[in-house]
């Protein structure tokens, strides 16, 4: 009578547990995979931005008035000592 009591009780577990590997696969499915909808933007042109950059100018920037000019420049330090 013993062998009968552990028979429906092996039954009972599994059948707990098939429940909760599809119940862990429908959620799985939900998350990872299912056909949500798009999330919304907050903004209707999102999608319609346009930026445009003008480079064509034809003004020379100005010198530093703190560089030196080419030929004022004084001579580099060749890190030799005398």
């Amino acid at each position: 009578m013993a062998n009968s009591s552990q028979t429906g009780s092996s039954a009972n577990i599994a059948f707990i547990v098939g429940g909760l590997v599809v119940a862990v696969g429908i959620l799985a499915y939900f998350i990872f995979g299912g056909d949500a909808p798009p999330a919304a933007t907050s903004s209707p042109d999102a999608g319609s931005t346009s930026v445009t950059i003008d480079n064509s100018t034809d003004v020379a920037p100005e010198p530093d008035a703190a560089a030196p000019a080419d030929g004022d420049a004084a001579p580099a330090d060749s890190g030799q000592s005398n």
